[in-house]
């Protein structure tokens, strides 16, 4: 597979990567900039502990309108729409209680 990495600020790059099968992954970067070029690394991924993660998000392969998670279970969408409500983190303030009444995403409009 092959993801783009990007520039973090203060002379930090990063990859984002999420495992898909447990075991050993190997990286080696590829790029114009010589001392990022052919750069190695590995990792383990092991089974997640936390029941409350499922994985990735996924369009349901039998309906195609319903959306799964990479373990297979449901996910049903249960969203605000935050409508003129102003800088984001004010936004994230105010409506972090909503996490409460099972509300899993925030649509800033």
């Amino acid at each position: 597979m092959t993801l783009p990495g990007f520039y973090d600020g203060n002379n930090i790059w990063k990859i984002r990567f999420s495992p898909t099968k447990e075991g050993r992954w190997t990286i080696t970067t590829h790029s114009d900039l010589p001392d990022l070029d052919k750069q190695h690394s590995q990792l383990v991924c092991i089974k997640n502990q936390n029941v409350s993660i499922h994985g990735g998000l996924q369009i349901d392969p039998v309906n195609r309108h319903h959306f799964i998670n990479e373990d297979g279970t449901r996910w049903f969408p249960v969203g605000y729409e935050a409508t003129g409500s102003g800088h984001l983190m004010r936004m994230t303030i105010h409506f972090q209680p909503l996490t409460l009444f099972w509300i899993n995403f925030l649509n800033p409009v």
